[in-house]
């Protein structure tokens, strides 16, 4: 996964979605309102790397105008939804801090520090590591695989891009389900139980899909292009089967006959 982003020494952004709530799926008009946040793990430079907090407890909301000023924002990664709309108006709710305990572990259980390029002018890079949080509410178009009533399937897919911005520092994102953050609740896949990668999906999330059942999770992402890169977080769900017939069995339960 790393090794694309190493040849063409691009800054790497690390990506992480914890997807909190499917409030509607609309299988006539093909759309998905869901929330979910994002966490973006880089090596902030300039206004960023100055205002980054020097305790790891303390975190820069973007409601606090005394800390969330102009030249922060500027700094920062933008980040934008491809395949629908934010639904709110307001800008949504961020977060910047420090991050101590980004690790990536391997299979066989090895941890390493997150790869950044060592030809860097802050030699010790590994005391700058910030993460970005965005919290949002968006609605997303379905990718929907209709077969024979009633087990059609739907991707919820977040499809998420970082638009051109820096000239000096170009991110591209990088979605490693190795990376391992314990102080964000970001276990690899490779932790036993705990480990969900960089695709989480919420018990409250799955609970409000009452008539679905979640077959897969996944992640993409594309190679850094001039102006862009993507990345796709895909949620697999199928209708239960005889959801229908057994909801009707509880709402019209079976009259028995006079003898």
């Amino acid at each position: 996964m790393l090794k694309g982003v190493e040849e063409r020494r691009r800054e790497p952004c690390y990506l992480a979605v914890r997807l909190r709530a499917v409030n509607a799926l609309d299988v006539k008009t093909m759309r998905a309102k869901v929330v979910f946040r994002v966490f973006l793990v880089f090596r902030p430079h300039n206004a960023a790397k100055s205002a980054l907090p020097t305790d790891a407890k303390h975190r820069i909301k973007s409601d606090c105008e005394a800390e969330w000023k102009p030249d922060l924002v500027d700094a920062l990664p933008t980040l934008a939804i491809k395949n629908g709309r934010e639904i709110s108006d307001k800008e949504p709710l961020k977060e910047f801090f420090r991050v101590e305990d980004a690790k990536l572990i391997s299979k066989d259980g090895k941890e390493q520090d997150l790869w950044f390029p060592p030809a860097s002018p802050d030699p010790d890079c590994s005391e700058h590591i910030a993460i970005l949080t965005y919290q949002m509410e968006a609605e997303v178009t379905l990718d929907m695989n209709l077969k024979a009533f009633p087990f059609d399937s739907h991707d919820i897919a977040i499809k998420l891009f970082l638009p051109k911005k820096h000239k000096d520092w170009i991110y591209e994102f990088v979605c490693s389900d190795d990376m391992h953050i314990a102080s964000e609740r970001i276990h690899s896949k490779n932790v036993v139980r705990t480990g969900h990668g960089t695709l989480e999906v919420v018990p409250d999330a799955m609970k409000s899909l009452c008539e679905w059942e979640n077959v897969n999770a996944s992640t993409d992402t594309k190679a850094a292009k001039s102006d862009q890169t993507e990345a796709t977080f895909t949620l697999k769900v199928r209708r239960l089967p005889q959801f229908w017939q057994d909801k009707v069995r509880r709402m019209c339960p079976p009259t028995h006959a006079i003898p």
